[in-house]
């Protein structure tokens, strides 16, 4: 209190305002922060029940988080979601909405032979379930499996089987969807991949088994398709990445139409060669008084067996289409910029297509056909912005802390100003004027009177209510406006 005794009603003034400025300022920047912060995605497609407990235990941690896509997703702030996860995973959270083996770790006593069949059921499912989910293209799943009893005749015995329910991220391609029937089959015992039946979100069937002669068909007709697809793509892949070396990126369109046959022939071919005949056996026979004599002569004529088996998944013809783009130059007419178009010229376009025929492996004899086109792919847009400068990478990085730290510095190089200021300035600004010598014409009455208020004045200072001191400190202003206006002219420099 003596420190503030001695202050004078200005400098009183400005060490409240310094102190309602720091503690603004420190309010302000955690704001600022917050704001600027990122939030990333913690963890998405929860359960309501999920997403609590992770809210819940997030709390604990006094780890900042959102939730979005109703109560689905939960964000929390970038730096912090490794933590997180690290965090939460400790404490077994998120179980993925399943259960698994775990459903065994605790034992309970007078459980019935029933209840025990159901928790294996269910762990079992639950288990199948996080496995399916780590693949990529799987964002749920649900597994439902059907064990029939044990039966006494094998007659009577029902066979398992198993349906699956999947939400998928992208489709899935037929080697997948196998992948996923004949793992459930070879998790469950006596299940076979022709009893998985795979739907997925929509109530499409994916796998439907493959007892049936139609499911056959189907599924070869779908192999057929995607061989086709995967032949046409890698084909049109290698011409259009060889022409990009040549013609830039985004200048070239190949499209590949490949007609594959997928009908396996084998032919048995049998040639007989006349005139390689080969003496077999002979038998010669003489009579007995007449003397006759006879021969009998047999031939074995050459004989070449030949199997032919023709392939399926043979290119019977490939068709191939390419358009290329042509050149622009940067041309200005009647003080406008434009770009002038210019086709490739048949020279250039030969070559091309002499490429294209080598990569796609053309063969003149099965018919195969090259087309290799110029045409406009549109201008490039004119662009009448001055370039920025580029960004420094590590400024993302360090944005964060960057406000925080100028902020504390601005703070404190204005208290040091503001301490200083208030250290130059005179004890007496804010005391009454009395306290100063008489002006001429005053008497002596006056003097005193005043020397009694301002002894008065200064041993109630420090009971002043504001009120009092905003009264001191107007009648001071009026009195010396000159000081005021030095203050001001300080605090303005």
């Amino acid at each position: 209190m003596k420190f503030w005794s001695k202050l004078g009603i200005l400098q009183k003034i400005l060490f409240i305002g310094i102190i309602i400025t720091a503690v603004a300022s420190f309010m302000v920047v955690p704001t600022m922060k917050s704001k600027n912060e990122k939030f990333v995605t913690l963890y998405s497609e929860l359960s309501l029940k999920e997403a609590g407990e992770i809210t819940k235990n997030l709390k604990e941690l006094s780890i900042p988080y959102k939730i979005t896509d109703g109560g689905t997703k939960i964000l929390v702030p970038e730096l912090q979601v490794y933590e997180s996860r690290l965090n939460l995973a400790s404490k077994g959270i998120p179980k993925g909405g399943t259960v698994g083996y775990e459903i065994f770790d605790k034992n309970n006593l007078g459980t019935t032979a029933f209840v025990e069949e159901i928790n294996y059921k269910r762990a079992l499912e639950g288990e199948l379930v996080r496995t399916i989910q780590s693949i990529e293209e799987v964002s749920s799943v649900r597994v439902h499996l059907v064990t029939p009893k044990e039966r006494l005749f094998k007659e009577d015995q029902k066979s398992p089987s198993a349906s699956v329910v999947l939400r998928l991220k992208s489709p899935l391609s037929e080697s997948q969807i196998k992948g996923i029937a004949h793992l459930i089959a070879s998790s469950v015992e006596g299940l076979e991949a022709q009893n998985v039946t795979i739907l997925d979100y929509s109530g499409e069937l994916l796998h439907g088994g493959v007892g049936s002669e139609a499911d056959n068909i189907a599924i070869l007709s779908s192999n057929q398709l995607e061989t086709k697809r995967d032949v046409e793509r890698y084909l049109a892949q290698k011409a259009q990445s060889l022409l990009e070396k040549a013609v830039g990126y985004s200048n070239v369109i190949v499209k590949v139409n490949a007609d594959i046959n997928f009908t396996n022939i084998v032919e048995t071919n049998e040639k007989y060669d006349p005139e390689g005949q080969v003496v077999r056996s002979e038998e010669k026979r003489s009579g007995g008084q007449s003397g006759e004599k006879s021969s009998v002569t047999n031939y074995e004529i050459t004989k070449s067996v030949q199997q032919v088996i023709n392939r399926a998944g043979t290119i019977n013809r490939l068709s191939v289409s390419a358009l290329i783009n042509g050149t622009y130059d940067l041309v200005e007419e009647n003080g406008k910029k434009s770009y002038k178009y210019t086709p490739r010229s048949e020279t250039d376009l030969m070559k091309f297509q002499s490429l294209v025929k080598n990569a796609v492996g053309y063969t003149l004899t099965r018919g195969d056909s090259i087309e290799v086109t110029s045409v406009p792919f549109g201008a490039p847009v004119i662009d009448t912005q001055k370039p920025e400068k580029e960004g420094i990478p590590i400024l993302v990085i360090i944005q964060p802390l960057i406000t925080p730290i100028v902020t504390g510095i601005v703070i404190i190089v204005v208290l040091m100003f503001l301490i200083r200021l208030l250290g130059s300035m005179p004890a007496t600004a804010g005391r009454p004027i009395s306290n100063r010598p008489a002006a001429a014409g005053q008497t002596a009455t006056n003097t005193q009177t005043s020397a009694g208020r301002s002894t008065e004045s200064t041993q109630g200072e420090e009971k002043t209510d504001f009120n009092k001191l905003k009264e001191d400190f107007s009648k001071t202003v009026a009195e010396n406006p000159n000081m005021l206006a030095g203050v001001i002219k300080r605090l303005l420099k």
